[in-house]
């Protein structure tokens, strides 16, 4: 009787391809759909996810400006960057199993599923005067066509609207962008980004993104350190009742940190130990921290679709740690910063022995020394 009931059991079973799985299951792929009122539904994940590939081929020295257009639900992102290979755009946005580097391009996997998931997908990619224009419905293509003697610089569009089948009902409300493309253009500084009228640029790169968020007076300026692949801002702040560490890796905001946000802790604690010459704890060191860290490694991976938390060890295959990468580079910029700057110096030596004496009473400070 077992055996029969397990036969019929098996029977029951239904095999469905990847790309019915995707559009079945859309939440295990882009976290929420939503009706566009919160900017964590997926279709501001769609845009978010085309950007990441544009921003990817800014990092890699191509290309410093994205334009958006959003109209009638139809999104339009172009880049200025070296344009996908031509001859692998079609597989590149319409094959699941195709991702990865192809002729030294980074196809993410994510392109495929917002091709599956939109009624209408445009993929364009620009090299050298030629072009190539591929279209889809609902990830199947049904279009190709080349080009020659185009005029336009290089790069990749991508064109997509959102399928109602599956999202029902949506608007775009391009102010829910705003947050995001600001940190974008602050974690990548000299990228400019477009999205309809609106410009978005940093001068100061995640010096703007703090100073924009400061809730809590500081009580010297952020000290703003900057690497080949890292970027640290951190300051003290009077009342705050515990430490606000932002965390970015590869231009992902990581709400939940990870590896990179652990480490930076660690490292100012031991780099101050050292610097004073004193025993203290992460908690006399961090507790009124308020700042930011955002680095960038060569393969990033993270423990949810959302990109939460950071689950990279290494900054790259057979390299440095994570946690060694950014320790080595907090006791070297930050004690020369300390160095340069003896009455910033004082300060937070003042500061972290109220804490560490339990008083957490912190003393004004003259800022013409500053």
């Amino acid at each position: 009787m077992a055996r029969q009931a397990n036969q019929q059991n098996q029977e029951t079973i239904e095999t469905i391809s990847q790309y019915e799985h995707i559009r079945l299951l859309t939440r295990m792929y882009i976290g929420r759909l939503g009706d566009g009122t919160d900017p964590n539904d997926g279709i501001y994940n769609f845009i978010k996810e085309i950007v990441a590939n544009s921003i990817h081929e800014f990092r890699q020295g191509y290309g410093n400006s994205i334009e958006i257009v959003i109209e009638d639900n139809v999104v339009s992102i172009r880049d200025y960057g070296r344009g996908i290979p031509l001859k692998y755009l079609a597989d590149a946005v319409g094959k699941i199993a195709m991702g990865g580097i192809y002729s030294k391009y980074h196809i993410p996997q994510r392109l495929k599923v917002i091709n599956i998931l939109s009624s209408e997908f445009i993929a364009q990619s620009v090299r050298d005067g030629e072009a190539r224009t591929v279209c889809f419905e609902r990830g199947i293509m049904k279009d190709d066509l080349w080009e020659t003697g185009i005029e336009e610089g290089d790069g990749t569009l991508i064109q997509f609207r959102a399928d109602k089948e599956i999202f029902g009902k949506y608007e775009y409300h391009i102010e829910l962008l705003d947050s995001y493309l600001r940190q974008q253009v602050c974690i990548n500084k000299g990228l400019e980004i477009k999205l309809n009228e609106r410009r978005y640029k940093s001068e100061d790169g995640l010096l703007d993104l703090i100073n924009d968020n400061l809730v809590e007076r500081p009580l010297y300026p952020p000290i703003h350190l900057r690497g080949e692949n890292i970027e640290v801002v951190i300051t003290h702040c009077l009342g705050l009742q515990k430490r606000v560490i932002h965390s970015f890796a590869n231009s992902n905001y990581t709400p939940r940190g990870g590896i990179h946000k652990k480490a930076l802790c660690r490292a100012i604690t031991k780099t101050l130990c050292k610097f004073y010459d004193k025993e203290f704890s992460t908690s006399d060191c961090c507790s009124l921290l308020w700042g930011a860290i955002s680095i960038w490694v060569e393969d990033a991976y993270f423990y949810d679709s959302c990109k939460s938390e950071l689950a990279t060890k290494n900054m790259q295959d057979g390299g440095p740690t994570i946690s060694k990468y950014v320790g080595e580079f907090i006791d070297k910029e930050l004690i020369e910063y300390l160095s340069k700057h003896p009455y910033i110096a004082q300060i937070i030596k003042k500061e972290i022995m109220y804490i560490k004496s339990g008083t957490k009473k912190s003393k004004k400070y003259d800022k013409s020394k500053i």
